[in-house]
């Protein structure tokens, strides 16, 4: 807010190609962030719990398991961010964009009620809000999609992590060097 209030930058970047709304996108940037970096903070103080936690008993089980999951979750860590990534923040900041953009056509709609009645310009204002209203939904549609393309891959990889430890600890049980109870604990701390 100070940056955009400081030395007239608010009145040099209105009406400036590619800057729309930004009274809007603060408010919701503010939002934004202030969820998200507590929901993420949440997430990987809990992610490192667990990773400390559950290490030691895999380490303790199978040396060759810990460093097949470091691997397995580099690799589809880094797959993930490459092929989901890039895509879901476009969509979302495209996403926040035409939101802002449907409420700021509202917005004037309302400071402007006198002339647009005078006038008897609510069928052009209609088709301007409808047509704001499909941009809207037809980006939130992509966005649904690529999460569900996410879903499934987060779907498919969580099956294989409990599919993954059973395959590499197999030979050991079958031959009697490992119990299938420690086998069993092996799996639930890779998962």
């Amino acid at each position: 807010l100070g940056r955009w209030l400081s030395h007239h930058a608010f009145f040099r970047l209105h009406g400036q190609a590619g800057l729309d709304n930004p009274d809007q996108r603060i408010a919701e940037d503010i939002n934004s962030f202030t969820s998200q970096s507590l929901y993420f903070l949440m997430i990987g103080l809990g992610s490192l719990i667990e990773l400390v936690a559950f290490t030691g008993v895999l380490w303790s089980i199978s040396h060759t398991l810990v460093w097949f999951l470091i691997g397995y979750a580099l690799l589809t860590t880094v797959f993930t961010i490459r092929v989901f990534g890039p895509k879901l923040v476009a969509l979302n900041f495209r996403q926040l964009r035409r939101e802002a953009d449907f409420r700021f056509g509202l917005v004037r709609v309302r400071e402007n009620a006198e002339a647009i009645a005078l006038h008897r310009g609510e069928p052009l204002e209609e088709a301007s809000l409808k047509r704001s209203f499909a941009d809207v939904f037809d980006n939130y549609r992509a966005v649904l999609r690529k999460q569900l393309q996410l879903n499934f891959f987060q779907y498919s990889h969580s099956f294989l992590t409990l599919a993954l430890p059973s395959i590499i600890l197999a030979e050991e049980v079958l031959s009697g060097r490992m119990e299938v109870g420690r086998a069993v604990q092996a799996a639930g701390a890779f998962s």
